[in-house]
């Protein structure tokens, strides 16, 4: 299990938090991270106290963000959960985009966002709020924000009235 060390995944992982949505590091002081080189994983720094002998463990903790290959460009980039964005996302300070009412209801079944103009942020990973509740991340460009609420957590059964 990983704690912060320089020139490592989590402490690039880290700065992306920084770089993009402004989210300081000191944060996640009551925190450790563990990577398996493409997933980052977040937990309490409680449970690195514990003895956890004998037990099988998959993985620990919260999925917190993803390395992935972008093809387009060859470049391998970060990408934070849904999950994640919703603990965290209200320490987020830049690259959010307020989504109305009526975008919400929209948003919240998988559909993309189109004719989108948010004031002050850049293409690319976007925290999603609506009103203060942080509903999870999209990839904005040219004016369009593609869904990533992942289909599990979608909600496709809803009350148009309450939307």
């Amino acid at each position: 299990m990983s704690k912060h060390k320089p020139n490592n995944p989590i402490e690039e992982f880290l700065d992306y938090l920084n770089e993009r949505f402004g989210i300081e590091k000191e944060i996640f002081s009551d925190y450790n991270f563990d990577t398996d080189g493409e997933r980052i994983s977040i937990f309490s720094a409680t449970v690195a106290d514990k003895n956890l002998d004998g037990l099988r463990i998959k993985s620990i903790g919260l999925r917190a963000g993803k390395y992935f290959k972008d093809v387009r460009n060859n470049r391998t980039k970060l990408k934070i959960s849904t999950n994640f964005a919703q603990m965290f996302g209200r320490y987020a300070t830049k690259n959010i985009v307020q989504i109305s009412d009526a975008q919400v209801g929209k948003y919240i079944r998988g559909s993309d966002l189109e004719n989108i103009r948010p004031l002050n942020v850049e293409e690319g990973e976007v925290i999603i709020k609506w009103n203060e509740n942080v509903i999870g991340v999209g990839n904005y460009s040219q004016g369009e924000i593609k869904n990533q609420i992942p289909k599990k957590k979608r909600i496709t059964k809803i009350n148009d009235e309450n939307f």
